[in-house]
């Protein structure tokens, strides 16, 4: 088939790991064990997650991926992709191309013995962002990413959102060494160098939308959007405190899916869990082919998204640093040290050249969460990221 290309945007569909007190959806029924499908059909790389249902009885760590699926996106021409490459944790990737606007798409799954497809729809094209901003209304409040958006359409419209955030954090104190072990001799430590990866001063965090994120302009003046929020952030946590970055997938989907959506965001919110009880009349656009009557949860939208990223440093005045303060202590032998780092290391006798091991006096040593970025991020820095150090 000629190159359509087919991009599906990631949520979760895997339960939270936490649950409020059992809620019954006004004419819910529980859909334990139903396959459930989120992805939207768009250019390039189309993503879709596959998992099974949880009741809310059920043990909410127990991943309920599915691993073993075929998927492939079919278009109305009868020409269809390569089957998806799965990747991790339910994830399919289908390489789709450009989508053509005279065609229309649906997703293709065979599992277990049976086929399922969603309705073939036409590809929606979405409207620029206008602006992808912050709000905070005083000190101690929340920050507010937002976005803004507008269609010369006169009729309303309807998007879902789906936000990637990245962030820089650091250790409030510098550790020189951390400990490795004992040999006959005494302690061995790893030196920490400020401007490798060996060190635990510079970490990043990340995160993607868990929650629908939709919004319609059906009951506003005029078919815009203005400073719709997307995401709350805590002013004195890590992701203002140096450098944090936001990208938004902005998609413009019909009617019938922003329901769809919104009233799965209603009852994730209202479960603490996805997929715990479905009401019947949210079970979406996709249908079992060889068994029309077996419930199946998801709705694949046809959509071409617009963009937009922003990144927001420390100097903007955000970040609110918290009260509590790091400590040193002079170093004692008989320290915990699944609890403390090495602030201060004396000149070292030796340096292995591989490992970075060093032998030589401990002077002072602080709290690990003082000293350990990795406690709270990783060093796994975005490939992206503006910053030179490591």
């Amino acid at each position: 088939m000629s190159k359509h290309n087919c991009m599906f945007l990631p949520f979760l569909l895997l339960p939270f790991t936490s649950c409020i007190d059992a809620y019954q959806a006004e004419g819910a029924k529980s859909l334990s064990g139903i396959l459930a499908v989120d992805g939207i059909i768009t250019n390039d790389t189309t993503v879709v997650y596959l998992s099974r249902s949880v009741d809310m009885n059920a043990d909410l760590n127990e991943t309920e991926e599915v691993n073993n699926a075929i998927l492939f996106v079919e278009c109305s021409d009868g020409s269809r992709t390569s089957n998806a490459r799965y990747t991790a944790q339910g994830r399919y990737e289908i390489e789709t191309g450009a989508l053509n606007p005279s065609l229309q798409y649906r997703l293709h799954i065979t599992l277990d013995g049976k086929t399922y497809a969603s309705t073939f729809l036409a590809p929606l094209y979405t409207p620029a962002i206008d602006s992808l901003s912050y709000a905070k209304r005083g000190y101690g409040a929340p920050v507010y990413i937002t976005v803004s958006t507008h269609d010369a359409n006169e009729q309303p419209s309807y998007y879902r959102w789906i936000c990637k955030e990245h962030w820089e954090l650091k250790a409030e104190l510098f550790a020189q060494a951390g400990y490795y072990g004992f040999n006959p001799f005494g302690p061995y430590y790893i030196s920490y160098q400020m401007n490798t990866p060996r060190n635990t001063y510079y970490c990043w965090g990340a995160d993607s939308t868990r929650l629908y994120l939709t919004g319609s302009s059906e009951k506003l003046s005029g078919n815009v959007i203005a400073n719709h929020t997307l995401i709350e952030i805590d002013p004195s946590g890590d992701k203002l405190s140096i450098l944090y970055y936001v990208s938004v997938a902005q998609y413009q989907v019909r009617e019938e899916a922003y329901l769809y959506y919104a009233g799965q965001s209603k009852n994730m919110t209202q479960t603490s869990g996805v997929f715990s009880h479905i009401p019947a009349e949210m079970q979406g656009n996709i249908q079992c082919l060889d068994e029309p009557s077996l419930p199946v949860i998801g709705y694949v939208e046809v959509s071409v998204p617009t963009r937009a990223e922003r990144y927001i440093p420390e100097s903007e005045g955000l970040y609110e640093p918290s009260d509590e303060r790091c400590y040193l202590m002079i170093f004692d032998y008989s320290s915990d040290w699944d609890n403390f780092s090495i602030h201060l290391f004396g000149e070292s006798d030796s340096v292995d050249p591989e490992l970075g091991i060093v032998t030589g006096s401990v002077l002072t040593i602080a709290p690990r969460k003082c000293l350990d970025c990795t406690l709270r991020g990783t060093k796994n820095k975005p490939p992206f990221w503006p910053t030179d150090h490591l």
